[in-house]
């Protein structure tokens, strides 16, 4: 079992939503998404925008990052394991599949580690600094 599993009552009591849910909500949707960061990158070309890639137990999630945003979060972007994440939902055409892939513009990150209630970093899932 992934390990966000674990914590998934704790994520839906915070209104987080699975990546599986994502594909059938409407463009445009403000909401959150957490789990394990599995990528990060900041291509020279991308003119300071960064791409993150969340796992939760039932898929992964792509997160681009706006230059204001990342630099107001950057130390939490750069050493947070696990994170949740607020932003616009944009939904993007794959041609190769004809459907659409989940796609959020972060507008808000944060780890979760602080207080008691932090059950991701309790139950040592993600731990950081």
């Amino acid at each position: 079992m992934q390990s966000i599993a674990h914590v998934r009552p704790f994520l839906d009591a915070q209104n987080v939503l699975a990546a599986s849910r994502l594909n059938a909500m409407p463009k445009n949707l403000v909401c959150k998404i957490g789990g394990l960061v599995i990528t990060r990158q900041r291509p020279g070309t991308a003119k300071g925008f960064v791409s993150l890639t969340i796992e939760d137990e039932t898929g992964l999630v792509n997160v681009i990052v706006r230059p204001d945003v990342y630099e107001r979060n950057r130390r939490t972007i750069l050493t947070s394991q696990c994170l949740i994440v607020e932003g616009v939902l944009q939904k993007r055409v794959r041609l190769c599949r004809r459907d659409h892939e989940a796609l959020l513009a972060a507008g808000r990150l944060w780890r979760r580690r602080e207080g008691p209630r932090a059950k991701l970093s309790l139950m040592g899932y993600c731990s950081g600094p």
